[in-house]
């Protein structure tokens, strides 16, 4: 098959699957090492597709290391923001927590990783009515992200022209730092269903040894942030 069938055939099974809500589908199609086209086209298509259905995307989908590595770095990225570090780890948001490779900026923390908590009988399953509201926490302190980026940095940062997927967990206007040797916390107020909320967010790495330079970059960047 040329080049040229190969992307339409891609084309036509992502939005097929999209449609038919099938996310393993979606994931297998986006993961197959044997498809035949330069990275950077592949995930152009890719990123099409997550444009118009990021929550699906978001909350559905698992990519390889590598196309992530990607997407995030040639479609994530708002004005000034730069990619810091990139560890292994955990986010925990009281019972609930994104777990695996986190990205760290000298603006949020980012991760493609799934949402998991107590209540979650399978990585798709229906979370519990806390956890709901956990979660809904996690969503509104992502959109608050691209607000408190427009107005503290005065550049016109707007959904289209950045792909928003994933999880954000900005370092805009925080409070509670505290930092010890095994983790550190701050919180950020932020609405949930039109009641202002303050949510506490714990980063723990997973290597000790990464844990003083990850802790001392992201307190920097808590601190400019402010």
């Amino acid at each position: 098959m040329s080049e040229q069938g190969e992307i339409e055939a891609l084309k036509q099974e992502l939005d097929y699957y999209i449609k038919t809500r099938s996310p393993r589908a979606v994931a297998k199609r986006l993961n197959l090492i044997e498809v035949k086209l330069p990275l950077a086209e592949y995930c152009k298509i890719l990123v099409e597709r997550a444009q118009k259905a990021p929550q699906f995307f978001t909350e559905k989908i698992t990519l390889l290391p590598y196309i992530t590595d990607y997407v995030f770095k040639n479609y994530c990225l708002y004005e000034g923001e730069e990619l810091i570090d990139k560890f292994r780890g955990k986010v925990q948001i009281k019972k609930t927590y994104l777990s695996g490779t986190l990205y760290l900026t000298n603006y949020r923390i980012w991760t493609f990783e799934k949402l998991v908590s107590p209540g979650t009988f399978h990585p798709y399953g229906i979370l519990g009515l806390i956890d709901f509201l956990i979660q809904s926490g996690i969503d509104s302190v992502h959109r608050t992200f691209v607000k408190s980026a427009v107005k503290s940095l005065h550049n016109d940062l707007t959904p289209d022209k950045v792909l928003e997927w994933g999880y954000s967990l900005p370092f805009f206007k925080t409070i509670n730092i505290k930092r010890t040797k095994k983790y550190i916390s701050y919180s950020l107020s932020t609405e949930v269903k039109g009641k202002k909320k303050i949510i506490e967010i714990t980063v723990t790495p997973a290597l000790k040894i990464a844990r003083y330079s990850i802790f001392s970059q992201i307190e920097k960047y808590l601190l400019d942030n402010q």
